[in-house]
């Protein structure tokens, strides 16, 4: 029994190297983005084209949604004082990409938009 104990501290350190990290690689921009009735606040972005971008939303009013055009992102962002949601995305190939408020919001609601230029 006691001979098996190198050979596992041998195969271990032989093996440990080549393990995946246990961390994913943090973003990298952060974007804080606010919403309010009717607005986004900033509503327009640049970013470079590949870049890791995590956004943190958060309302100073009432529930907004945030839906990012093309990319699958369609979250709910709490009413004040309820939090912050976050979502990372990467961006694509150069160009313009709209964000919408998903979740009606009130008379103003259709306009509530923002767009993210890639470059």
């Amino acid at each position: 029994m006691l001979g098996l104990l190198p050979l596992t501290l041998a195969l271990a350190a032989a093996i440990l190297p080549f393990a995946p990290a246990e961390t994913p690689e943090e973003p990298e921009q952060e974007i804080r983005i606010v919403a309010q009735r009717f607005h986004f606040t900033p509503s327009k972005l640049k970013v470079k084209s590949g870049a890791r971008v995590k956004f943190a939303l958060e309302s100073r009013d009432t529930f907004h949604g945030f839906r990012l055009e093309g990319s699958g992102i369609d979250v709910v962002i709490p009413a004040r004082g309820r939090g912050t949601v976050e979502v990372e995305w990467t961006a694509p190939e150069p160009g313009r990409y709209e964000f919408v408020c998903s979740k009606r919001c009130g008379a103003g609601h259709a306009g509530m938009r923002g767009s993210i230029i890639v470059e």
